[in-house]
């Protein structure tokens, strides 16, 4: 079936959609500028928690919704998104560090992690997985690199410098695959986490950074990939959806303490979160609509 294709709307015309649907714009002059900004398209995945009935083709807003509700969502949202960004960077880099350091340990100087040999055979696509690890080092232009690569042989790019040219997916798959577990358990215990659901835990985390890097909304909805839950940290804690942005949040406030610049970018997270209460039900219990 064909979708049915919709004309582009000038600004002008994108305001009066908006006020058609019942939406209160005061300074139509300031709501063009900030759709020129937003994108309409965009701002629509916020505009949808204030419409009445949207699934099913009903885009009025509700009695009294304004513009400036709708930006106050959007800006929520983005800041919310470079907190965890700042986050997760930190634990990245951290994990970066660890888990050369650890493998480094047990594998030696050479690029194992070009050898298949050196992974479960469970891990999915593993020859794809090893062919990219290589592209990545051939995409670097880095002099680290290239002072262990003679022609096209990567086989001599110690892991302490292969890691930082991977992307963090490919670091937390590194992690979760690894033949010797012993590395990926001597990291997880470095940041006092259960051996068991770390390896998910940090692909959660790549995922989501990767969505906050590109500003992608979080607000209002569910994880691709859930972050596990441990139990006992629920305690004192608000009801939360489990396939909700909250359980990541639950992993850094465990995570961030135990990294550098950690604890200043975990305490401005729960101050957004305890400022903006009238929000934060989407994050705790998301309403993809």
């Amino acid at each position: 079936m064909l979708l049915r294709v919709k004309p582009p709307l000038p600004l002008t015309q994108q305001v009066a959609l908006l006020k058609q649907r019942g939406l209160v714009i005061g300074n139509e002059d300031a709501a063009r500028c900030f759709l020129f900004d937003a994108n309409y398209f965009r701002l629509s995945g916020y505009a949808r928690q204030f419409q009445i009935d949207p699934s099913a083709g009903d885009n009025r807003f509700r009695a009294g919704t304004s513009l400036d509700d709708l930006q106050r969502a959007f800006d929520f949202d983005a800041r919310l998104g470079a907190t965890m960004l700042w986050g997760l960077g930190a634990i990245e880099r951290s994990l970066r560090a660890r888990l050369a350091y650890h493998l480094a340990l047990v594998y030696g100087s050479e690029a194992f992690y070009l050898d298949p040999e050196n992974y479960l055979p469970i891990t999915p696509d593993l020859g794809a997985f090893v062919d990219k690890l290589e592209r990545e080092l051939e995409r670097s232009k880095t002099r680290m690199v290239a002072h262990y690569v003679q022609g096209e042989d990567f086989s001599r790019v110690p892991i302490w410098v292969a890691i930082e040219q991977f992307s963090f997916g490919a670091v937390s798959k590194l992690a979760q695959y690894v033949a010797d577990r012993g590395p990926r358990d001597d990291v997880a215990a470095s940041f006092g986490e259960q051996k068991g659901p770390f390896a998910s835990t940090i692909h959660s985390l790549a995922v989501l950074r990767n969505k906050c890097a590109h500003h992608a909304q979080i607000w209002h909805r569910h994880l691709v990939v859930q972050t596990p839950i441990v139990k006992k940290q629920q305690r004192n804690e608000p009801a939360f959806d489990p396939q909700g942005l909250y359980p990541a949040v639950l992993a850094m406030k465990r995570l961030l303490p135990r990294v550098p610049d950690g604890t200043r970018s975990l305490s401005v997270l729960v101050n957004l979160l305890d400022v903006h209460t009238d929000l934060s039900d989407g994050i705790y219990h998301p309403d993809p609509r």
